[in-house]
């Protein structure tokens, strides 16, 4: 019996630590396409199997978000609903979650024509503008239109 639990706990922290090393690895492809190019090419992750994305802006209701677009997100983690220092990114294949990542807002917002995008056009454009107001930087990340 000990045999099996301990078979079984390694099982789980084995798979928890392979699906962060993913989510770490995401995360870094996306801050070196902004650092080397100020572009985020989604289409470019190719860790994992995907073929549509979501992106949620703070305070975004995952329920709401679900109805709307007919997406099972019960395995979503709700930390948008909340948190208004991130975007959250979920990767879709066939209208199910593959992948979570909340992305810092210090990278910016993201503009876009409408959830969920096409792997084909999740492509995003850096454009910057100072606010008057105590000299900000406002970084907006605007779909590139194909």
């Amino acid at each position: 019996m000990k045999k099996i639990s301990l078979v079984f706990i390694l099982i789980i922290i084995i798979s928890y630590s392979i699906y962060n090393y993913q989510s770490t690895k995401v995360i870094r492809a996306i801050e070196s396409q902004i650092n080397e190019s100020k572009k985020i090419d989604f289409s470019k992750i190719d860790y994992f199997l995907w073929n549509e994305l979501l992106i949620l802006s703070p305070y975004k209701n995952i329920k709401e978000t679900e109805k709307r677009y007919k997406i099972d997100l019960s395995d979503a983690d709700n930390s948008i609903e909340i948190n208004d220092n991130i975007n959250t990114i979920i990767f879709l294949n066939e209208k199910k979650i593959v992948k979570q990542i909340n992305l810092s807002r210090q990278f910016g917002n993201f503009i876009f024509t409408k959830n969920p995008i096409v792997k084909d056009s999740a492509i995003f454009i850096m454009k910057k503008s100072k606010m008057v107001h105590n000299n900000i930087e406002l970084i907006r990340w605007i779909q590139k239109v194909q």
